[in-house]
């Protein structure tokens, strides 16, 4: 994963508030970093991930998981990891923006 990015809500995705590999180590780490980056509770989060170690990593933090099935990592493997959601790809860009208002309080 190149970076997890971690918004409170949609309109906040424009100030990049995320965390990337320089900021820790291991996911779950990143996945906290950002949080206090962005100065979010884990509830007021969402995470898109394609691997089942993005799902284990928001999971740790109490974020809710959308998986996203585009790497090698299946649909089911992303929903037995846990993914509270699990879409084939990002390109239905209104229903992903939906999905993050409709998770995330105050979008």
């Amino acid at each position: 994963m190149a970076a997890t990015t971690v918004e409170r809500n949609v309109s906040a995705a424009a100030q990049h508030r995320g965390a990337y590999g320089e900021d820790a180590e291991e996911r779950a780490d990143m996945i906290a970093a950002a949080l206090r980056r962005g100065g979010a509770e884990s509830e007021e989060a969402v995470i898109f991930g394609d691997t089942v170690a993005d799902v284990e990593a928001g999971a740790a933090n109490g974020v809710f998981v959308v998986g996203v099935a585009t790497g090698r990592t299946s649909r089911e493997e992303l929903a037995e990891a846990g993914a509270g959601v699990v879409l084939d790809d990002l390109t239905d860009t209104d229903l992903v923006v939906r999905l993050a208002e409709r998770l995330t309080p105050d979008a």
